[in-house]
């Protein structure tokens, strides 16, 4: 329980994610504020901030059709400049992913994460987005 960040109220309480070593998030962003919580195992996040929305090539819904694992610069070449930041995360740590961030997620071992984004303050962010993407 996190009561300073997370509603204790019955109800959706999150995401449970299990997978083996190797699986892979393809890049894209979440329309909510998500507490990416490590409970088994470890996971390496990349993480590219919004503002560089242009350069994502994302014509369909939340997500690009750029590589994580190898941004390629031939066919993406406006990516050249664009900073990715990386992290680790392992049992008992929590990754706060701030809504429209790109990530891209790969687990290092078997992997158990539980996603939460039921916070306290309002976390809408998905009611006003453009209904013309592609779901």
């Amino acid at each position: 329980d996190l009561p300073e960040y997370l509603r204790t109220d019955q109800g959706k309480q999150g995401f449970f994610w299990l997978g083996p070593a190797g699986t892979l998030t393809p890049y894209h962003h979440d329309l909510t504020n998500n507490f990416m919580i490590q409970m088994i195992g470890s996971k390496r996040v990349k993480f590219i901030a919004p503002c560089h929305l242009p350069r994502l090539q994302n014509e369909r819904h939340c997500f690009t059709p750029i590589d994580g694992a190898a941004i390629d610069l031939q066919r993406f070449p406006q990516m050249r400049d664009v900073p990715v930041l990386e992290c680790d995360i392992g049992p008992g740590e929590i990754l706060f992913l701030p809504v429209g961030w790109w990530h891209y997620v790969e687990s290092l071992a078997i992997s158990v994460t539980i996603s939460t984004t039921h916070f306290i303050w309002d976390n809408d962010f998905y009611t006003n987005y453009p209904s013309n993407h592609d779901f």
